[in-house]
Formats: C-alpha cells, structure tokens, sequence
C-alpha cells in the first residue's frame, strides 16, 4: 500500500482573509452606505435610473435582479403559507380534475408557486379519494341490500 503524501505549507496568501470576514468589496460598500445613509434599495433605484437613461440594459437588469429580493423575499422551503384563489366546488372526480386544471392555469401564470401548486394538488387529490371512497361504500351497500 503506498504512502499517503502530507501536504507541505501553504503556497498561497497566509495573510488573507479570515473564514467568516467580509471581503474588502463587501466592507466599501457597507461604508458607502453608511457615509451616504441611503439604504441598498434607494442606491439601486437612483442607479438604475441611470442606467436607463443611458439606454444600457445590461446594467437595468442587474439592478433590477439585484432589487427583486428586497420586493418579493424567497421563502424558505417548508414555511407555513396561505394560498387565496377561486377554486371550483368539488363533487365528482371530474370536479377535482377541472380544480386542477385551474391550478395548472395559476401556476403557469405565475401567481402560485410550484410548492404551492403541489400542496393543493395534495389536498384535491386526498379530496378526490375520499370522494371514491364514499362512492364505492355507498355502491358496497345498495349490492348488500339486493343480496337480502
């Protein structure tokens, strides 16, 4: 079995950046800000103005995915939200086929996300098998009472 090799010192910058400090970028921005006392959202609004006045889209846009956060804040994966939208009455298998078609419709629009769409997809589906369920019991006892 061959050796295993040990790592000598370290070629790089022993002098460097400790783990867990801003980079100096970081910390000139931050001073930026407090010697301006602006917040970051003005700054980027008073800088994509001027980006578009000078007709230069690139710029515009990483403002605007730069602002886009502070406007409309991920959730984190697994956080209680509540979901508000018309939802068609739920009778039939067929009913709960066209409450998900109406899903699909939010969720290509934009206007629910993915993890929201499968929750509700969860509830409709669960809906839907209750449904068959009862369908079928109902359908267990008119059989039993023709066999009397």
């Amino acid at each position: 079995m061959a050796a295993k090799k040990t790592r000598g010192p370290s070629k790089g910058n022993d002098r460097g950046r400790k783990p867990g400090q801003t980079n100096l970028r970081t910390r000139e921005v931050i001073a930026l800000i407090d010697k301006n006392k602006a917040s970051p959202v003005e700054g980027l609004i008073a800088l994509r103005k001027k980006f578009e006045a000078a007709g230069e889209l690139a710029g515009m846009m990483e403002c605007d995915k730069a602002l886009l956060p502070y406007y409309a804040a991920r959730r984190k994966a697994g956080s209680e939200t509540t979901v508000t939208f018309k939802l068609p009455e739920i009778k039939t298998a067929e009913d709960a086929a066209n409450a998900m078609a109406e899903v699909l419709t939010l969720t290509g629009r934009g206007e629910m996300t993915l993890e929201e769409a499968q929750a509700v997809k969860d509830l409709i589906d669960g809906y839907r098998r209750t449904l068959e369920t009862s369908e079928v019991a109902e359908m267990f006892e008119e059989w039993k009472r023709g066999q009397e």
